[in-house]
């Protein structure tokens, strides 16, 4: 099995190849269809209504619940320099797993936000977790979605992301539920 860190070498194992197999595709879109459906319960979990309700429980004015709200389009701009490493360093797989990491500790803030002392404190937290998570995420888009191109073969694509999106869609909705 092979090791985390083995993620970020440069050994032969991580380097780009020019062709995959059957067992590669179909290892590739399962793995998508995973990381889609923990995602989207991740998202209906930190996002929208639950954030909302934190936020109001930390005492959040209307304009910081705004600018909380606001926080995934504020950081859009971090896809420049996600298209950017994409195009410069040319390697998707490591490019999206390190961007991930970087943008997964923004969610631990935001839980951490709860244990503050003062409210001011806990909503300034939870901007900072948000900001992170989000200008992370960007920057991993980019390259993610150059990559599934690859993953995906274009007589397939419809169906698959149809498929996809259809199970993300429900795992939102059923967190949402269980979440009140």
């Amino acid at each position: 099995m092979t090791s985390f860190f083995n993620l970020f070498s440069r050994n032969a194992a991580n380097a780009p190849q020019d062709s995959l197999s059957e067992a590669d595709y179909a290892r590739g879109q399962l793995w998508m269809v995973r990381f889609g459906i923990g995602n989207s319960a991740m998202e209906a979990l930190i996002t929208g209504a639950m954030l909302t309700a934190l936020a109001l429980q930390l005492g959040a004015s209307n304009m910081m619940i705004g600018l909380l709200l606001a926080m995934p389009h504020m950081m859009s701009f971090m896809q420049i320099p996600g298209v950017w490493a994409t195009e410069h360093f040319r390697e998707r797989k490591k490019l999206t797993l390190r961007a991930a990491i970087l943008s997964r500790p923004g969610i631990l803030l935001m839980v951490v936000a709860v244990l503050m002392p003062t409210p001011s404190a806990s909503i300034a937290l939870l901007m900072l977790g948000l900001a992170l998570r989000y200008g992370g995420g960007w920057m991993m888009n980019c390259a993610w979605a150059s990559w599934i191109r690859d993953l995906v073969p274009e007589e397939i694509q419809g169906q698959y992301f149809g498929r996809r999106m259809a199970l993300m869609t429900a795992a939102t909705g059923a967190v949402t539920l269980a979440g009140g």
